[in-house]
């Protein structure tokens, strides 16, 4: 009976590794799969990744355009403004004398009037 026992205690212990086989060679294949799984999301990670640095760069293009076009505009917009001061000048100096030959104008017609100031006529003026 001892030899009898001796194989039953080698079955149980060929049974148990066996088991112990079969989960590790499962275990070893999840491994696999979830590291396959991790390549692939890190593959898509990556390509996002590309995409967005390209998408930053077309960004930065952009903002280094517009920023260039609103320096020009600030520009523009300087020089117009000394444009407005000027013509504001003008004015007030056409204001200035239009009144002056206003003032002018109204004299001579009183001097006139009280003839003290006599026109002639040279050439047809």
């Amino acid at each position: 009976m001892g030899a009898n026992r001796l194989h039953i205690v080698y079955g149980a212990v060929s049974f148990v590794l066996l088991v112990l086989m079969v989960i590790g060679f499962s275990y070893c294949g999840s491994y696999k799969g979830k590291t396959q799984n991790l390549a692939q999301v890190l593959s898509d990670r990556n390509a996002q990744n590309e995409q967005l640095t390209k998408e930053l760069d077309r960004t930065k293009q952009n903002l280094v355009a517009k920023s260039t076009q609103a320096d020009r505009q600030e520009e523009a917009l300087s020089v117009l403004r000394k444009d407005i001061r000027s013509v504001a000048n003008e004015k007030t100096k056409v204001e200035q004398e239009k009144v002056s030959l206003a003032e002018l104008t109204a004299s001579l017609q009183k001097e006139m009037e009280a003839r003290e100031i006599e026109s002639t006529e040279l050439k047809g003026r």
